[in-house]
């Protein structure tokens, strides 16, 4: 979907560590997580809810 290689993630973590510092980081994974999870549910119906009309 974005298209991104293994550095520029493990770029991006290495400065999510460095701003949010290793203590608060599986916390606010953990919220990311559920976020697109939220997202990706919203996604779904609303493709299910174009499809039957």
């Amino acid at each position: 979907m974005f298209d991104l290689s293994f550095w520029e993630i493990a770029i991006i973590a290495i400065v999510a560590v460095i701003i949010v510092g290793p203590e608060r980081l599986p916390s606010l994974a953990y919220k990311a997580g559920q976020w697109v999870t939220k997202v990706r549910r919203f996604v779904s119906n609303a493709k299910a809810e174009m499809e039957s009309e």
